[in-house]
């Protein structure tokens, strides 16, 4: 999660332009809404709509957290999605991982503090 050499959403916008960058999400959001196969799944406007939030509000988080995170959606670990998705759930998700990724970051900081201290 943490050491992979995987880019950054803000990586591959400065590299490859927003319009790429909010595309390549709009396609993991199509694949999300496909695999899980809602009665109310996103429409192509919600998914534009949530795909440009995520490039400008979460563009530290890695292709690889993409990955995990959308794994994590489609295996239930952020609950019931009762037949539907749509922009505030999708975001809802990635402020839980956001969230999540913060406090085990915090947790390595503080084993390494501790263990430099005992030195």
């Amino acid at each position: 999660m943490f050491a992979t050499k995987a880019p950054s959403i803000a990586r591959i916008k400065k590299e490859m332009g927003a319009a790429f960058t909010t595309g390549y999400i709009k396609i993991w959001l199509v694949e999300l809404n496909e695999m899980l196969n809602l009665r109310r799944p996103m429409t192509e406007s919600q998914i534009t709509f949530a795909a440009q939030l995520i490039t400008d509000e979460f563009f530290g988080l890695k292709v690889s957290d993409l990955q995990l995170l959308f794994r994590k959606i489609l295996s239930g670990e952020y609950g019931e999605l009762y037949e539907s998705l749509n922009p505030p759930k999708i975001l809802s998700f990635f402020r839980t991982y956001l969230n999540e990724r913060m406090n085990i970051g915090a947790e390595m900081s503080m084993r390494k503090h501790l263990e430099y201290k005992q030195l």
